[in-house]
């Protein structure tokens, strides 16, 4: 969730500055809501990674019957 809440923050300071940085105003608005949005985006990948790790998981045989 911080990965996706530093990489908001990175592109919304891309999107900040191409909008022409302190001078459009926009800062109260773009920057943070970026934040968030990548954190958000992070927090379902995780959930989603871990609901494939789990079906994976679940759909292999035991090791003691792969011995058997």
């Amino acid at each position: 969730m911080r990965t996706g809440a530093l990489y908001g923050f990175a592109f919304s300071l891309v999107i900040y500055l191409a909008k022409g940085g302190p001078k459009s105003g926009d800062a109260p608005y773009v920057i943070p809501s970026g934040i968030v949005t990548g954190g958000l985006i992070g927090l379902f990948i995780v959930i989603w990674a871990a609901k494939k790790d789990l079906t994976w998981r679940c759909s292999q045989p035991p090791a003691a019957v792969l011995k058997g």
